[in-house]
């Protein structure tokens, strides 16, 4: 049986609500799939760049589908694709600085860390900001879209900073998005522990990015790992599976779902992918 292309999401799949990864072998299953001829690559929200150090930390070999699928990376085929325009992507650029001074301006006693990468977030997680400071961090390497994340730390890690400052920013913000781009976002808002405000066009998706790996004859199937909705590739051709920690609603679309969560129920997925389709 032929095998599938393989991508695996990042928040909630690969990294825990800690925004940590726990690798549990899971890097040294990937070799021995890629040897075998597995295809595995990651698709996800996150910017390419964050991309890139998971794949190369677990030695993937297939594309990197970032920003809900916005941008394609697939090295082998030496592919670098964005479903974006120039003055999009420009317009985008000028929403994330203005957004920047709006925030310090509107919340001039919060704190504003620029984070351009996964590793320099992590980072920031280990610094002893007092309980009672919320925090914010404006993720800078996005070319599509815009986030940033709300939240507190304390000795214990990362902790809710509440609904308000995060629906705060939140309502700010697309009010400037309508104002920049003259049509409504797609707005994600979640009061979590890493407490986020997402931008992106309407029409972002990962379907759309399957569609076209299906078009280009790049993919004949492909096996999508995830945790939420957005993970749904929407064809026939897909194969979508769950970890143990996804939502209700994802893991009745789903083939198979995990019972263990994040990164362990990654490794179990790829374990149902070896046993069905080798």
């Amino acid at each position: 049986m032929a095998k599938p292309l393989v991508l695996i999401d990042v928040d909630w799949t690969l990294l825990n609500d800690l925004f940590h990864f726990e690798p549990n072998g899971l890097a040294e299953k990937i070799k021995v799939m890629t040897a075998a001829g597995w295809e595995i690559g990651l698709m996800s929200d996150r910017p390419q760049n964050e991309l890139m150090e998971f794949s190369d930390e677990l030695g993937m070999n297939g594309p990197l589908l970032a920003e809900l699928g916005n941008v394609l990376i697939y090295p082998r085929l030496d592919i670098c694709k964005c479903w974006r325009t120039y003055d999009e992507r420009s317009k985008m650029s000028m929403f994330t600085k203005r957004a920047i001074i709006t925030l310090m301006e509107k919340f001039p006693n919060l704190p504003i860390l620029l984070s351009s990468n996964v590793r320099q977030f992590r980072e920031f997680q280990n610094l002893n900001w007092p309980r009672e400071k919320v925090i914010a961090a404006v993720h800078t390497q996005r070319r599509t879209s815009f986030l940033v994340n709300v939240h507190r730390y304390g000795p214990d890690g990362l902790m809710e900073a509440g609904a308000e400052p995060v629906q705060s920013i939140a309502r700010l913000l697309k009010t400037q998005f309508i104002d920049d781009f003259f049509t409504e976002p797609f707005l994600f808002v979640s009061e979590k522990r890493q407490g986020c405000a997402l931008f992106h066009f309407a029409d972002a998706s990962k379907a759309r990015s399957a569609k076209y790996l299906f078009d280009e004859k790049l993919a004949d199937s492909i096996a999508m790992i995830g945790d939420m909705i957005w993970d749904d590739l929407k064809d026939p051709r897909a194969i979508q599976l769950a970890v143990g920690n996804a939502d209700e609603s994802y893991k009745k679309i789903c083939r198979f779902t995990a019972d263990k969560p994040f990164s362990t129920g990654v490794g179990q997925c790829l374990d149902w992918l070896k046993a069905n389709y080798e």
